[in-house]
């Protein structure tokens, strides 16, 4: 008899997650997470880095917990 499976259940993050360019190349996940919590609850915060030198793309994404962060972009 076959073994039942869990199905993992991710969330759907298409309108709580952001691409963020322009990023200083000094900047980190948490000077990242701390710049964005300002603004509401944050789940994640991830700056992308290349792989072979170890430095900033100058990229990265944010998770937020609800839809609707306020972010003042003055």
């Amino acid at each position: 008899m076959a073994e039942s499976v869990p199905i993992l259940l991710r969330k759907d993050n298409t309108y709580t997650k952001l691409f963020v360019g322009g990023l200083p190349y000094h900047t980190t996940d948490e000077t990242l997470r701390a710049f964005f919590s300002q603004h509401g609850e944050i789940e994640e915060a991830v700056v992308i880095y290349d792989r072979n030198s170890g430095k900033s793309k100058g990229y990265g994404f944010v998770s937020c917990s609800e839809i609707g962060l306020k972010v003042d972009n003055g």
